[in-house]
């Protein structure tokens, strides 16, 4: 048992504190042993991507296959598990990286700057994918998936929590520009969080082609696939 709050001062100061919080810089203590290169993170920086890319692998595998995408955008890309692991795999060529957090960026460019390979990577510190001026045959993410706030003590409402769902709504509306004729959009959400129906794509020229539960063991939430296309 731990006591988050044990008094009518300390209730307030809790269910009152900023969504968001400042970001404390910090060297990657962590380090992801790909096959021909290393990611570097820290472990507050992420929100379950390391245990949820090989899912991804497993999707395109079974529906697409190797060689179908080229380009790749990882949306809320935190230190880049989804995003590095396919380009590390080679199912994709070219890699582009999109976070609002500075930590992960500067995680990403650790993990670029110690590649013996010359990959083609891109990395956007940005609340928005509307300034993106390229198009891709893939975007995939696991973006912040609850839309209320949770009583986390650590500062990690940054990582689990988009209120209202307006980060999604925001990638929504500008997302069939970025995304190429035949391209696909693959984001994991939590089972428990949210449902399909949350967010309306009826206003853009995107749809939800499957639909994919997965349960991992090891993972503290079970979780779902959104796999998008063009109509």
């Amino acid at each position: 048992m731990k006591i988050l709050a044990s008094n009518s001062d300390e209730v307030n100061l809790l269910i009152n504190m900023p969504y968001t919080q400042e970001e404390k810089l910090h060297c990657f203590s962590s380090v992801l042993h790909l096959d021909n290169f290393d990611l570097y993170y820290n472990d507050t920086d992420h929100g379950g991507g390391l245990i949820l890319k090989d899912n991804f692998v497993e999707v395109i595998d079974k529906f697409y296959g190797k060689k179908h995408f080229k380009s790749c955008l990882e949306w809320c890309a935190g230190p880049g598990f989804i995003g590095f692991n396919l380009l590390d795999k080679q199912y994709i060529t070219s890699l582009d990286l999109l976070d609002c957090s500075i930590n992960a960026v500067n995680s990403c460019n650790k993990t670029i700057e110690n590649m013996s390979i010359n990959y083609d990577i891109n990395v956007f510190c940005d609340t928005t994918i509307k300034n993106i001026d390229k198009k891709y045959d893939l975007i995939v993410g696991n973006p912040p998936w609850y839309s209320k706030l949770l009583l986390k003590e650590n500062g990690l409402n940054r990582i689990y929590c988009d209120l209202d769902f307006m980060i999604h709504r925001d990638f929504f509306i500008h997302a069939e520009k970025i995304l190429n004729t035949n391209g696909r959009i693959i984001l994991v959400e939590g089972l428990y969080a949210s449902h399909p129906k949350d967010f309306d794509l009826s206003a853009s020229t995107l749809e939800i082609e499957k639909i994919i539960k997965f349960d991992n063991n090891d993972f503290w939430h079970d979780c779902y696939i959104m796999i998008i296309k063009r109509k």
